[in-house]
């Protein structure tokens, strides 16, 4: 199970991208400062 988490806002994405993480699978997520709106890649925990 792979997760990508780009550009958006709020944080539901996070909440389902840690659950697959928590499931074993592979979170990728792209880097906030390329991001038009990085509030859902900063809403991650850091690795």
């Amino acid at each position: 199970m792979i997760a990508v988490i780009l550009t958006g806002s709020g944080s539901d994405g996070a909440a389902g991208a840690i659950e697959v993480k928590n499931l074993g699978g592979t979170v990728i997520v792209q880097d906030p400062q390329t991001a038009r709106y990085p509030s859902m890649p900063l809403a991650l925990p850091p690795r």
